[in-house]
């Protein structure tokens, strides 16, 4: 009887929103909705009066049914004040009641709403206590509409008092909310001054979001909306204000007490503790607000500008590692050097601090003049890192840094915008790993992400446009799409604008200080700047999927003409359907078989679907050569001959091509070899001499250098020849790429034990040498070919590889070593293994490495994990420790992807367990875990299937994983 009341009810207020009906709907509508959106306890709202006769448990489901029922028509109306009101009612709804949540609700770009009041000015005290923190925020509030109700955002904080311009407020002129606190009682004033006193809890929360412990510290991060954890404020990026911090806190146990900006005084408190205040004059959204509290180590200097003003650097890290942060600190000088030089940007406070930190969710964090790192890209030093780990932790230092600007400065309008200060900035940041590291590391590198992490995400589920009109959570939009797509979008930029590029966005920045703006201010600043027509440029910011080129080429002897056809093509991922054509920078060149040049490379605007290129008076049939430096982020087809391939390698400077001829040879061999296994999987098919002897003369080779022989050596990997077979069998494609590595090894050993000998190791390890980056390339080729050598004849080769482990000098080598032995069954593995463990076990941070190559070893088993998390180092909450254990096990793919399900159960059990107190380290999980599931084997696919719905439909899990899960079950 209650059920059909409440579906009759249902009927008659909530039929669609229209004709004479809708506002009298409405009306009554937003009336019960504010009501919902109000409650701090689980009271009944007046949906219908057979509601209150229900029970607790039976009333939140039917609420559920209402709100689920109402959702798209409410979206469909685009009222955005009904909208947000709705969405405000739901979340209070699943708060209250989590175990029976609504749908996710889709955040619109076109539903975004506009600012009823601004912050201009927040002034906080944060008094720590022992066991809480006592915060108090005077927000200077500026009014933007006639709204007569202030809602500000705040999470899991427990409200003391309410002040307005100076007078305290009665409890019933204000509520507060599991999200917010709600003042009705404002002055008409257009400018008014509020006070919040209240209670948090740092040392209890273990979501890493807001201010929390980690180890003897306390840290913040507060993107996308941690600062309401903190205090009270309107916790989004378009409100920007200036913030003046004031710290209270026992001196003896943290004696650093840092936030945003400059240190404006320090002095003692009246009850004995220290007290400092620091300042930041320029405007900022709530997201970049931070504050550090411990004690530190610190590394200090100096870097001046060419205006010759001075700039205070410090780094904190944990005490006894002053050494491994001394790189960060001359990174960070060299970022600043270089975003000066070729950026024309400069810093603007007088401090710069960097901390590191062990427990953090993210790589780092860029809050204006305090930059938190997690540990793992800060810390480092010859005896704690690989080589490229310092390349990691410069990038990551530059992109950081370089958010100054694209991000700080000038900020985003909303997180629709995310790409506008992430990809803008990791734009920037890779040209700096270019400028030091070279392009023969770093842009093959970066171009190897670009295709085994993005494209797949571009082919899945998860595919969307770099700037998306809606999500679920903003949490979703901090992917490979988002920064290694979008990185490469903005380098097309700076390709086709050339040096206008430079000179416009000096403009934009210029133009938009202070702003929180959109891609359409930048955009248009470029296009009126250059005089370039970017109107199918932006295609690349809204459609999803990865375009392919076509190329073929014909020759004409008789008259020596040569004609290239090129076309292009984008699957929308989802429909299936052609979208429109990009604007491609294409670059051409033509070459002879020796290498010399027939026509040099010239840039070519490629905007249609197809084109004809014609070249007059060629003399002999030429080799092209386009894409240099892949300067789109395209899949491609053109058929070479393997003798062409060779002939690319042997003579072309462009790094690209060199690693990408060699691993479309590599491609060619073992697709063969995969088909021939998949006939006779007992058979072995022996490698012809000619493949031998194209890599043998690669090893050879006088004027290729010691990372090219790595690259080309470096087999593609098991994803890279899945998605060219179309074939998801990751343990059959391991087979031959195993079989191809033995034999090649084996008819190659003399050849690779007599370049072993030719390139010693380098005698210095120094990473501030400027002979760093040759060494890193030396020693690549070394343990490459070491990695051979041992993985045809461990019991030849198992003592050469323990005698480098023994006498290096650096972990780079002893690390390559633990990961080459972490494959093999030699016994003798053991003392070298053990002795890397207990040599690190009690550091946090650098046990990842150990943790990393037995979990991506072929020898990983279930049980091997387990054993790893019952190990006394493992902390079941770092999440570097869970992204050394889970993300690199959903990456073994020959063994996660095991034929009875083993893998994804395992990493469903512990991603459930993650999701209890970190959902957006969770959620990034289900992203790694599940990315392949359309394209498995069906077999394969009904047993992730199982572990999807698992997720989809576990109580109380965040609707962010819910609505991630379902979507890669609704693929095709």
């Amino acid at each position: 009887m209650a059920f059909l009341s409440v579906v009759l009810t249902i009927i008659y207020f909530f039929a669609p929103l229209q004709d004479n009906d809708f506002n009298w709907h409405k009306s009554d509508l937003k009336e019960k909705l504010n009501h919902l959106s109000c409650c701090k306890t689980k009271e009944i709202v007046n949906w219908d009066s057979s509601l209150s006769a229900l029970t607790q448990e039976d009333y939140a489901i039917k609420q559920r049914d209402i709100l689920n029922y109402l959702q798209p028509q409410i979206l469909a109306s685009d009222d955005v004040e009904l909208i947000t009101l709705f969405k405000r009612a739901a979340r209070n709804h699943n708060t209250l009641y989590n175990e029976y949540v609504t749908k996710p609700i889709p955040s619109f770009n076109k539903h975004h709403p506009d600012l009823d009041f601004k912050i201009p000015e927040t002034n906080i005290i944060l008094d720590v206590l022992e066991n809480k923190v006592i915060v108090t925020s005077e927000l200077s509030i500026l009014r933007q509409s006639a709204s007569s109700s202030l809602i500000l955002d705040g999470y899991k904080q427990e409200v003391y008092e309410v002040w307005i311009n100076g007078s305290k407020l009665n409890e019933s002129e204000y509520k507060v909310t599991a999200h917010e606190l709600i003042i009705s009682s404002l002055p008409k004033d257009s400018q008014f001054t509020l006070k919040v006193i209240s209670k948090i809890d740092p040392y209890n929360n273990d979501s890493m979001e807001g201010l929390y412990k980690s180890g003897k510290w306390l840290s913040t991060q507060c993107e996308s909306e941690g600062a309401r954890r903190i205090f009270y404020t309107i916790d989004r990026p378009d409100n920007l204000s200036k913030y003046t911090v004031t710290i209270i806190a026992d001196n003896k146990r943290y004696p650093t007490r840092i936030s945003n900006g400059n240190l404006v005084s320090e002095g003692i408190h009246p009850d004995g503790r220290a007290i400092i205040k620091w300042n930041d004059p320029y405007p900022k959204p709530s997201y970049l607000f931070a504050t550090v509290l411990g004690d530190f180590d610190i590394i200090e200097g100096i870097y001046q500008t060419k205006e010759e003003e001075k700039v205070k650097l410090q780094v904190f890290v944990e005490k006894g590692k002053e050494e491994q942060g001394k790189y960060s600190l001359w990174a960070l000088q060299q970022s600043m050097r270089f975003d000066q030089a070729f950026f024309d940007r400069k810093y603007d406070l007088e401090y710069l601090k960097m901390v590191s930190i062990p427990d953090f969710n993210m790589g780092a964090m860029e809050n204006k003049g305090l930059l938190i790192f997690n540990a793992q890209v800060l810390l480092i030093d010859k005896e704690s890192g690989p080589d490229d780990y310092f390349r990691l932790v410069a990038h990551i230092v530059m992109h950081e840094y370089a958010h100054n600007w694209s991000g700080n400065r000038v900020t985003v309008k909303n997180w629709f915008e995310l790409p506008l200060k992430e990809a803008f900035t990791d734009f920037r940041a890779m040209l700096f790993d270019e400028h030091f590291f070279s392009s023969e590391i770093a842009r093959v590198e970066q171009i190897q992400q670009l295709r085994e992490s993005q494209f797949p995400e571009d082919a899945s589920a998860l595919a969307h446009p770099i700037q998306v009109e809606s999500y679920v959570s903003s949490d979703d939009l901090y992917d490979q799409t988002t920064y290694v797509k979008g990185r490469e979008v903005f380098r097309m930029l700076h390709t086709i604008l050339g040096d206008k590029f430079r000179e416009a966005q000096n403009e934009y920045f210029s133009k938009y200080d202070g702003q929180a703006v959109s891609f359409n201010e930048l955009l248009t600043t470029l296009n009126e700047v250059s005089g370039v027509d970017l109107s199918v440029f932006k295609r690349w910011f809204h459609q999803p999927g990865t375009p392919t080129l076509t190329l073929s080429m014909n020759y004409n002897s008789n008259n020596n003409t040569v004609e290239i056809l090129v076309k292009q093509s984008c699957l929308h991922p989802k429909t299936n359907e052609e979208q429109k054509p990009f604007h491609i920078p294409l670059f051409l060149e033509l070459i002879s078989s020796d290498g010399k040049t027939i026509i040099p490379k010239m840039k070519v605007d490629f905007k249609d679907r197809e084109m004809v290129l014609r070249f007059d008076n060629v003399k002999e049939k030429p080799i092209p050569l386009f894409l240099h430096g892949l300067s789109a982020p395209v899949k491609w087809t053109y058929n070479f001959t393997n003798q062409e391939l060779k002939n690319i390698i042997l003579h072309t400077d462009d790094a690209f091509w060199r690693f990408e001829a060699g691993h479309i040879f590599a491609k060619k061999q073992l697709i063969k070899l995969v088909s021939a296994i998949m006939k006779n999987p007992e058979k072995e098919t022996p490698l012809s001499p000619y493949v031998v002897n194209f890599y043998r003369q690669v090893l050879n080779s006088d004027t290729l250098s010691p990372m090219a022989k790595a690259q080309i050596f470096n087999l593609p990997s098991l994803r890279a020849l899945a998605e060219d077979l179309k074939i998801y069998d990751y343990q059959l494609i391991a087979k031959a790429r195993d079989n191809f590595k033995k034999q090649l090894a084996q008819q190659l050993e003399n050849d690779l034990v007599d370049l072993l000998e030719k390139t010693p190791n380098p005698k210095t390890y120094n990473p501030y040498s400027k002979n760093f980056v040759h060494e890193m390339k030396v020693r690549k080729l070394r343990n490459t070919i070491l990695s051979y050598l041992v993985s045809f004849n461990e019991k030849k080769y198992v003592s050469l590889a323990t005698d480098q482990y023994l006498e290096s000098d650096n972990f780079n080598n002893k690390g390559a070593i633990v990961n080459i032995l972490a494959n093999t069954c030699d016994p003798r593995r053991e003392k070298v293994l053990h002795d890397f463990y207990e040599r690190w076990a009690n550091d946090k941070v650098v046990i990842n490495h150990w943790m990393i190559a037995m979990v991506s070893s072929k020898n990983c088993t279930i049980e091997m994990l387990e054993d790893i998390q019952n190990n006394d180092g493992f902390d079941p909450k770092n999440p570097n420790h869970l992204r050394s254990i889970f993300r690199v096990f959903a990456n073994n793919l020959a063994i996660y992807h095991d034929s009875k399900g083993k893998g994804y159960k395992y990493l469903t059990d512990n991603i459930l367990r993650i999701a209890n107190f970190n959902s957006l380290l969770a959620n990034q999980f289900v992203r790694t875990a599940f990315i392949d599931y359309k394209k498995l084997p069906d077999t394969q696919k009904s047993l992730m299937q199982k572990q999807l719905i698992r997720l989809r439909d576990a109580p109380g899990l965040a609707s962010c994983i819910r609505e991630r899960a379902n979507n890669f079950l609704n693929e095709s």
